[in-house]
């Protein structure tokens, strides 16, 4: 037999009455919480909602949550050990082209250095060619001074 939607009020007010008498620190009246609402709804609206029901979806939410949660924390760590392995890469990396800028500069200098060299060699040498060419003019004004004498 199915029972009436005034059957359930009346039954439910009976339960009311009976959780009242045991007042609030009953371990019944505890482990109603929520319920009565729960039927006051479900008669209202024609639901079939329980705290049964809910607890355990939120219990198989709750496992599912700890399921990601483990895959998650499996991915950070993965992720971690890759920021590691490219953070010791990188210091290699640097160390490396630090090594050939270092390498680099010191052969800049050297370059730079025998640059300074030749151009200081060049300058000399055309300082000396101007010497040679005032002693080659001296020479023959010398010379012709000489062959002019004589004749």
């Amino acid at each position: 037999m199915v029972s009436t939607k005034e059957q359930e009020r009346k039954a439910l007010e009976q339960i009311k009455k009976i959780l009242e008498e045991l007042g609030n620190g009953s371990y019944v009246v505890t482990a109603f919480k929520g319920c009565v609402e729960d039927a006051e709804r479900n008669i209202e609206n024609d639901f079939a909602f329980s705290m049964k029901d809910r607890y355990e979806s939120e219990a198989n939410r709750n496992r599912e949550l700890v399921e990601q949660n483990t895959k998650l924390n499996r991915r950070v760590s993965n992720l971690e050990d890759t920021i590691r392995e490219l953070t010791r890469q990188i210091d290699t990396i640097e160390a490396t082209n630090e090594e050939a800028y270092n390498e680099l500069s010191a052969e800049y200098t050297q370059v730079w250095n025998s640059v300074e060299e030749a151009n200081e060699r060049r300058e000399e040498a055309e300082r000396l060619e101007k010497l040679y060419e005032q002693e080659v003019i001296r020479l023959k004004a010398k010379l012709y001074d000489l062959l002019v004498k004589e004749n």
